[in-house]
């Protein structure tokens, strides 16, 4: 079977050998593997580090391509323009902070080989949270609401986001969140992995959008969806998340200006 990685890095060269060695020793025995690497950050180290490791894994088509940073969709985008064409089963679009844990991938990838599919794997952090399914329904009235009021100004960006952070420290504390441990069609899956059939992805013109952070994953499944995709959790399916965030970095008006035009797009998704 074939199977494709995109990664997209920006400036998280450190996660990288990890998630490297983590796709030779799961993947290297059942699996034609090619790897392509979008770096956004234009490092000048991740070229070295990248001859290292074509040495150490030469069953492992590798690929870098240095980019612009224009946003995590559009290196995905980018990257996916240069995987092989032919005889390509799945494509795995993913962050540079990901372990991909032993488990039957390969008899799990070959039972959808033959359908329209986007699968969201069981994706478990640092932390223990299981961040698939990451939503199983669409957003409601209120939700896009708030959303869409959000875009005023920065000042009500930042009073719905704080109200938000309590109404979400509430529902911790009141409510028992059910882990989700049988495969089921979803709405939405975390961003930081998805697995997605080729021709799919191939007829969704490769999911590129004017984003430049947040909402990828909306656009991404819904697009799948109108290719007559199914959008599923298949917690078979192991990854580990070191949950590295480069928008953690961001100063506020910053990441409020980003988010207002990347939700102006991927506003119309949903």
């Amino acid at each position: 079977m074939n199977i494709s990685f995109v990664i997209v890095n920006y400036m998280q060269e450190s996660y990288l050998d990890k998630m490297l060695n983590s796709i030779t020793n799961v993947f290297s025995k059942n699996f034609n593997i090619t790897i392509v690497v979008v770096d956004n950050s234009n490092s000048i180290n991740i070229c070295d580090f990248f001859e290292t490791h074509i040495q150490l894994s030469k069953q492992i088509k590798i690929k870098i391509l240095k980019n612009d940073n224009t946003g995590y969709l559009n290196g995905l985008s980018y990257g996916a323009r240069h995987i092989p064409s032919s005889n390509n089963n799945f494509v795995f679009l993913c962050n540079p902070d990901l372990e991909f844990q032993k488990c039957d991938w390969f008899g799990v990838l070959s039972y959808y080989k033959q359908s329209r599919v986007l699968l969201a794997p069981k994706i478990v952090t640092t932390t223990g949270k299981n961040q698939n399914p990451n939503r199983v329904r669409s957003f409601s009235k209120l939700e896009i609401f708030a959303q869409d009021l959000s875009t005023i100004n920065y000042r009500t960006y930042k009073l719905i986001t704080n109200l938000r952070k309590v109404l979400k420290k509430i529902r911790l504390l009141t409510r028992t969140k059910s882990i989700q441990t049988e495969k089921k069609e979803i709405w939405l899956p975390h961003g930081s992995c998805i697995i997605v059939d080729f021709k799919t992805l191939k007829d969704s013109k490769f999911f590129a959008e004017n984003t430049f952070l947040w909402g990828e994953e909306v656009i991404i499944a819904e697009k799948a969806r109108r290719q007559g995709a199914i959008v599923l959790f298949e917690p078979n399916l192991k990854v580990f998340h070191n949950e590295h965030s480069s928008t953690n970095k961001m100063l506020g008006k910053r990441k409020f200006e980003i988010w207002r035009k990347s939700y102006s797009i991927y506003r119309t998704y949903f």
